[in-house]
């Protein structure tokens, strides 16, 4: 199977919503409280609009399988002027829809923040992660991210802070551009 990686446009709003209702409700399938209420429209538009939301995409259909906001937003909360936060991009609401889990979407996706981040000169791809939700952070790390600190504050669930050196590539995947879009170059069944 192929994909590719686009720009969300204001029409795939309602599928976004979708992908992140969907992982909320995965996740309290197995009993978080992880994303238990998912960004309300208004924030995904913005995202949208701001052209920082990207979604996964079945190449030959279009269909939206996975996604990701990534930007240079470093939620002041978490990173200060110690991290250096202008030299990252930061993934924010990754999701991959359920069926596609295994594929190595997510993946891809954060080796693409990578490559973003590489081309606009930033040495890192940054992320928070929910405090108490290990099987995300072994998630990560397995990615080639390092868990840097955990920010325990009492109004935030988040807060497991990782980094991956933007030059890093894990998904096994190799991607190129053609056409607007990020692709395999090869076909994985």
């Amino acid at each position: 199977m192929r994909f590719g990686v686009r720009q969300a446009s204001p029409g795939d709003a309602t599928r976004v919503a979708d992908l992140l209702a969907g992982a909320s409700a995965w996740l309290a399938s197995w009993g978080s409280d992880q994303w238990q209420y998912p960004p309300p429209m208004h924030v995904i538009e913005r995202d949208i609009a701001e052209g920082s939301l990207y979604l996964a995409t079945c190449h030959d259909s279009g269909y939206a399988i996975a996604s990701a906001t990534i930007n240079t937003y470093a939620d002041p909360d978490f990173w200060g002027l110690a991290d250096d936060p202008d030299n990252a991009l930061y993934i924010h609401k990754m999701a991959v829809d359920r069926q596609w889990a295994g594929h190595g979407i997510g993946g891809a996706l954060l080796d693409f923040a990578a490559e973003l981040a590489e081309e606009q000169g930033r040495s890192w791809v940054r992320l928070d992660a929910w405090k108490t939700n290990p099987g995300l952070h072994r998630y990560y790390q397995n990615q080639g991210f390092t868990l840097i600190r955990i920010v325990d504050l009492p109004h935030r669930q988040s807060g497991a802070l990782f980094q991956r050196n933007a030059t890093v590539r894990t998904s096994g995947i190799p991607l190129r551009r053609h056409g607007g879009l990020i692709e395999n170059a090869t076909s994985h069944e």
